[in-house]
């Protein structure tokens, strides 16, 4: 009786695979090389392993956070005030439109104030006697609203020519099928 490939494998539940394969994910002391973990196959020990390098990676660059972006935090008035007369206070920005204020200290934090209209005037004064750096944030200016209008016309009359040249070429087409059809409909014999 002769023998086949399939006699040679192991028993497998479920279905049949070549000899190739089985020896690519036969375990590496079958092959004489060093043991995998409890009984998996080298490429499944290898692709896990490599998930879970993903997986560390991706958990540790959660949590390290963004770069740079950190939002600030909001505090008080009277919390920045206390700040201000400590002479902790490096840094003002104020934002008209939205009445906030964007504060840095001289350790490094950032954080935000909301300031009524009311307010605005009595803090800018108190903040330029202390000597502290105060600006005003200028609004950026809206960006123009361009007109595509005529980029619109543009791409519909190119869309229209392109949906006419495939109805024309499938029409010729058609009718070069239907000449070939009526004219020919025995093929000519091959000379020999």
């Amino acid at each position: 009786m002769s023998e086949r490939c399939c006699d040679t494998l192991p028993p497998m539940i479920g279905s049949w695979r070549s000899p190739v394969a089985a020896r690519r994910t036969a375990p590496l002391a079958a092959r004489g090389s060093a043991p995998v973990a409890a009984g998996r196959s080298a490429p499944v020990a290898a692709r896990r392993s490599a998930i879970a390098t993903v997986l560390a990676c991706a958990c540790l660059a959660a949590l390290a956070g963004p770069a740079g972006a950190a939002a600030l935090s909001k505090e008080s008035i009277a919390t920045f005030q206390a700040q201000l007369g400590g002479g902790q206070v490096h840094a003002v920005v104020f934002h008209e439109k939205v009445h906030k204020m964007h504060v840095a200290l001289n350790d490094g934090r950032k954080f935000t104030i909301l300031y009524g209209q009311s307010e605005q005037q009595r803090l800018f004064t108190e903040i330029q006697a202390k000597g502290v750096s105060v600006k005003i944030a200028k609004p950026k200016p809206a960006k123009k609203k361009t007109t595509v209008h005529h980029k619109l016309r543009y791409i519909a009359g190119g869309i229209v020519i392109v949906v006419i040249v495939v109805v024309v070429a499938v029409l010729l087409i058609d009718r070069r099928r239907k000449r070939r059809e009526l004219g020919g409909a025995e093929p000519m014999p091959r000379p020999q």
